[in-house]
């Protein structure tokens, strides 16, 4: 319910019984601004009527949204449809990760690389490439395996 008075007192006169009432732009309804209303009479003519409210920001936020309980459940739920984006966003930059970087040596080992054989300009076959071999740190000896 939104709770109107006139501008000008003498204005209440003007509506009649049958007349037919209408509120524009009651959407863009601000703290200390005027609303309008028009009053189309049975013989077709038409009045227009400057009427004033009292709401403050929070009260029209909640005339807005169709009462209290109604903004306080739209904002809990755009709370929650934020935290579940923030998710979403996480979980795809951990896939993203796992994509492009190997996170483990076996899934860095298992990649052989393949060098190609050529015979005359022509690749005759592939085969794999050795592993480069790791520097030693101080104090420590490089260990090769034969195959």
């Amino acid at each position: 319910m939104l709770p109107l008075t006139f501008a000008n007192p003498s204005d209440y006169d003007k509506i009649l019984e049958d007349d037919k009432l209408s509120i524009p732009n009651l959407s863009s309804l601000a703290p200390e601004k005027q609303v309008q209303l028009i009053v189309k009479h049975k013989d077709g003519s038409v009045d227009e009527i400057v009427l004033n409210h009292s709401f403050n920001a929070g009260q029209v936020e909640w005339f807005k949204s169709g009462g209290a309980l109604n903004l306080i459940a739209a904002k809990q739920k755009a709370q929650v449809n934020r935290k579940k984006a923030t998710a979403k966003k996480k979980v795809v930059k951990k896939l993203v990760v796992k994509k492009t970087k190997p996170t483990t040596k076996k899934a860095a080992v298992k990649k052989k690389a393949v060098k190609p054989v050529r015979r005359g300009g022509k690749v005759v076959k592939k085969i794999a490439a050795k592993k480069p071999v790791k520097p030693a740190r101080k104090g420590r000896k490089v260990i090769r395996k034969k195959k």
